[in-house]
Parts: structure tokens; sequence; C-alpha cells
């Protein structure tokens, strides 16, 4: 039996990812493994920096004290590990960004603002990486949403957790600088907890909705050509078949 060449893509067995100029699925797959890893590495990192800080009064560990300098040595890998894994996510989230920028350009004719390479330059940018990052990945999330109308995508809306990524990765820095600035003692034993808990918290959200916008943004650019590929064969058919037209 031959092949159908109007059926299609997914019913022909042809990936939609290659259908794409740039496959997502790998990196989406490294990214949200290292986040994860991330995660568990900031949550280690501030819990060890919560019990140190009580157990010293907010003061260096004493040699004597063994218990003390054992967890100071799990917050010392523990942040070891963050710093690592933090920088591999940003390679990652970076390459993810980039790839997924240059596929927005085959998903919409017209009305990109940001190119390839400066969706990933204003995450560098001194004070304009304050907003045109969250610019950038809702540009992203409107080009591939499927649902979106194509002559007015730009103005589409985007879900909830699009703010609250940035709202969370935002304040995670903000409460980071202010907990690096206390000084030891009492005063950053009793702040220092406070802040640590909420760096944390904002932290863990933060990686939590970048691991849910590279999946969902991967998917609706999957979804998308799905459509069109689907939308294209059904008028090759009707023009193919001079019953249909």
């Amino acid at each position: 039996m031959s092949e159908n060449p109007y059926q299609p893509p997914e019913s022909r067995g042809v990936r939609v990812s290659r259908i794409l100029p740039r496959d997502l699925g790998p990196v989406t797959l490294w990214t949200t493994i290292v986040y994860s890893l991330e995660a568990v590495s900031l949550l280690s990192m501030n819990s060890t920096e919560i019990l140190l800080a009580q157990r010293t009064g907010g003061g260096p560990p004493s040699p004597e004290d063994l218990g003390a300098m054992l967890l100071g040595l799990l917050y010392g890998l523990s942040a070891l590990g963050f710093l690592g894994l933090h920088i591999a996510g940003v390679i990652l989230f970076s390459t993810w960004i980039y790839r997924a920028n240059v596929n927005t350009e085959a998903l919409v004719s017209s009305g990109l603002e940001f190119t390839p390479g400066w969706a990933v330059g204003w995450f560098f940018v001194p004070l304009a990486n304050l907003y045109k990052p969250y610019q950038v990945v809702t540009e992203l999330y409107r080009a591939s949403d499927p649902e979106a109308d194509p002559d007015y995508w730009s103005i589409a809306r985007v879900p909830a957790f699009l703010p609250v990524w940035w709202a969370s990765y935002l304040g995670f820095n903000v409460v980071s600088n202010l907990k690096s600035g206390l000084v030891r003692g009492p005063s950053k034993l009793l702040l220092g907890g406070w802040l640590a808990f909420v760096q944390c918290a904002l932290g863990l959200l933060a990686i939590g909705m970048v691991v849910l916008i590279t999946r969902s943004i991967r998917r609706l650019q999957e979804e998308k050509v799905r459509r069109s590929r689907a939308g294209e064969a059904v008028s090759m058919r009707a023009v193919g078949n001079p019953l249909l037209g």
C-alpha cells in the first residue's frame, strides 16, 4: 500500500520536532534535570545555613563543635554545588531561549521584536535585564501558542505562571543581595534566618516556573506545527480532489 503524502506528519511517523528549525527536546530535558538538581542544592544550602546560624548564634563555627563544623562543611558543599548547577542552568536556559526564538521565526510571519541573539543578550544587559527578559519569554509564548490569532498573536494573553516566574526571579535576587549584606551576630541570626527561608521559597518557585515554561513552550510549538501541517494536508486534498472543489 502506497504512502499518502497528504497525511499529517504525525500519522506518517514523522516527529514534529524535526520539522522545526531547532529541536527543543534534548535541551528541554537537560534544563529540567539541571534545574531540578539546582532546587535540591538550594534547599540543602538554605537549610544548613539556618541550622548553622542557630547553632553558632550567627557567628563562625567553633573548631571544638563537631556538629557545627559538619554543618559548615555541608553548607559549603551545597553552596558549591548550587553555584556549579546555576552556571550550567544559565547556559542551558540561554541555549533553550536561542533555539526557541529561532523556531518562532518559522511559526509567525511577522511581528517579532527580538532576534535569537538579543533574546539571550538582554538577560545580561544591566538595568534592561530587569524587564527585557520577561518581554522575551512572553513573546516566545505568544508566538508559539497555536490558539493565538495569526494576525494578532502579539497581543494574545499569557498564562499567570509567566509573571509569577519573573516576580519570583527578581525577588530571589533582591533577597539574596539583602542577605549577603548582613553582618555576623544576633541580627543576622534573627533576620538572616527569615531571609534564607524567603530566598529558598522564591528560588524554588522560580526554578519550578523555568521548568514549566520550557516544557510548555516546547509543547506549544510542536502543537502549532502539527495543526499547521494538518491544515495544509486538508487543503491539498481539497485542491487535488475535484469532487471537493
